[in-house]
């Protein structure tokens, strides 16, 4: 006959099992809005009659199990998701940061009819036309000035709200380099905990998640690849420990291996600058950063992290893109710069052609009729620079509007032109 206490033994195990369950029922409720939580359950079974794995186990007919046993508690998680995951956020963060940037851009082009580029010269080429119309009126010729010096100042503002732009990405750029760091050291602290803990045969679930949060999160930053791989020690279970090794860039340069960090700087390079033309005395040289491995005892020491995605490439390409396959901002001021300097070179060739109206200065000079001036000056050709002559600037009267020159009779009134 069996012991009594048989039975209370498979009822206690039953009931601790039960409780166990109802445990992590709770703490799965209770972080049902935690980020990066990963459900959890209780692995469980059959515990079976005693002897029942013995070379020589009994004969008794209808022999009883000992009850349940707890196997491991599971997290409900699929790691081929993860890894799926995080590559297509390392994608698609790429992306949607350089959507930002290039939306603020196309905000900058188009701007209200006072302010973007198309509306400033409809507005000038206006202006040309009421000139044909009384082109000896000094109102009007004012106001041409006015008109072609706000469309220089809408070029002048299109760099330099451009070029804020670019140092804008460098500095995120140089933020974003800390908090990899930041979240590459506290990958290695959790590496070593979770190791800690499991060496004691439990399953350190809570741990993982906090780990499992920071490589979603290191993933926008940067393309990360990583794997779990044995350390060769064992828990009192028997079963090998694990540890994780994070890798980085086009050349999978390790980030994380175990409790040692290779860590990154944004360095500001010299052979990464950039000029502010200005044309004036204030021109500025900036140094633009690039990514590279601390020195040191760094496994990396020196060395420039390639990248392929993340929010930390995105940065980069807009910042540097200079051609039509990598667009970024390099590129689309170097379109103004064209635009400028064949609107400087075009206006002018045809300018030089017409001739001046007669006038008399605030010295109480006079200034006959004369070709070959500049509207623009020929000296200035990039959006940054682009200015009108000093002769046009210093008096309307200096435009000009007609192709023959223009002359006063006896009684001092004009002779016209022709309004060519």
């Amino acid at each position: 006959m069996r012991s009594t206490f048989y039975g209370l033994d498979i009822a206690a195990k039953g009931m601790f099992v039960s409780q166990r369950q109802l445990d992590v029922t709770g703490h799965n409720i209770a972080n049902s809005n935690t980020e990066g939580y990963s459900r959890q359950r209780f692995i469980t079974a059959a515990e079976p009659p005693p002897g029942a794995a013995q070379q020589f186990a009994p004969v008794t007919k209808g022999q009883v199990g000992q009850g349940v046993k707890t196997l491991t508690l599971d997290q409900i998680r699929d790691k081929f998701l993860d890894r799926q995951f995080r590559q297509e956020t390392s994608k698609s963060d790429y992306w949607n940061t350089k959507n930002e940037a290039l939306y603020y851009i196309e905000d900058v082009m188009n701007g209200d009819q006072s302010t973007n580029l198309s509306g400033v010269m409809g507005t000038f080429f206006n202006a040309m036309q009421e000139l044909s119309k009384n082109p000896t009126d000094e109102a009007i010729r004012t106001n041409l000035v006015q008109e072609s010096k706000k469309m220089t100042d809408v070029l002048h503002s299109y760099y330099s709200q451009m070029k804020d732009l670019m140092y804008q990405q460098d500095y995120a750029l140089a933020q974003e380099v800390n908090a990899v760091n930041e979240i590459t050291t506290q990958v290695a602290a959790l590496n070593e905990n979770i190791f800690k803990y499991e060496q004691g045969g439990q399953v350190a679930n809570d741990l993982r998640d906090n780990r499992n949060l920071l490589l979603d999160k290191l993933a926008g930053m940067m393309d990360i690849s990583y794997e779990e791989v044995g350390t060769g020690k064992f828990n009192i279970n028997g079963l090998e420990l694990t540890t994780m090794r994070v890798y980085a860039g086009t050349d999978n340069a390790t980030l994380v291996d175990h409790t040692d960090v290779n860590l990154l700087e944004a360095v500001q390079d010299a052979g990464n600058a950039v000029t502010d033309d200005l044309g004036d005395a204030n021109e500025t040289e900036r140094l633009l950063h690039s990514i590279r491995f601390v020195g040191g005892n760094n496994e990396y020491s020196g060395e420039i992290l390639e990248l392929s995605s993340g929010r930390l490439k995105a940065y980069q390409d807009i910042r540097d893109g200079e051609t039509k396959e990598h667009q970024g901002i390099p590129y689309f001021i170097s379109k103004l710069d064209e635009m400028a300097k064949a609107l400087v070179e075009t206006f002018n060739s045809i300018h030089q052609q017409g001739y001046t109206v007669p006038y008399t200065d605030v010295n109480n000079e006079p200034h006959s009729s004369t070709n070959g001036i500049d509207f623009f000056d020929p000296s200035s050709v990039t959006a940054a620079t682009i200015r009108l002559s000093d002769d046009v600037l210093s008096s309307g009267f200096n435009i000009a509007a007609s192709s023959l020159a223009v002359t006063k009779d006896e009684t001092g009134h004009f002779n016209t032109g022709n309004n060519q």
